[in-house]
């Protein structure tokens, strides 16, 4: 699960993908609900991106690079896990992750308008 969560490109396709396969699953059922609950899986997909940095250092890490800004010890990680490149990526994930989580919000609750809005209800 760790290296799943550390490949943001995975995540974010992953992410539309649902997405897709919600409002195709509405379309042949005629039920917007689908879509609706795709959003869930969606925001989920936020969440993770947003959680790339303690995926890849893990909550201690997290925590004890917290204490190393305050003044306290540092972290003694690997190069690998803390270069720049990495800390980039993360800053990226972190950002993307708050705007996924909130379009799969928005298709979550709000998912099953276009069947009443546009009256979409029917099976292809």
């Amino acid at each position: 699960m760790k290296n799943v969560c550390v490949h943001s490109g995975f995540l974010l396709t992953m992410s539309i993908g649902v997405a897709v396969i919600g409002i195709t699953a509405s379309l042949v059922a005629g039920e917007w609900h689908w879509f609706s609950r795709s959003g869930a899986v969606v925001v989920l997909m936020g969440v993770l991106l947003g959680a790339r940095k303690c995926a890849r250092i893990g909550f201690e890490g997290m925590f004890q690079d917290a204490m190393a800004i305050g003044g306290g010890p540092s972290l003694q990680v690997s190069e690998p896990e803390n270069t720049e490149n990495e800390r980039s990526r993360d800053v990226r994930a972190a950002q993307w992750g708050i705007w996924v989580a909130v379009v799969g919000t928005l298709i979550w609750g709000f998912g099953d308008l276009p069947d009443l809005v546009a009256g979409i209800n029917s099976g292809i």
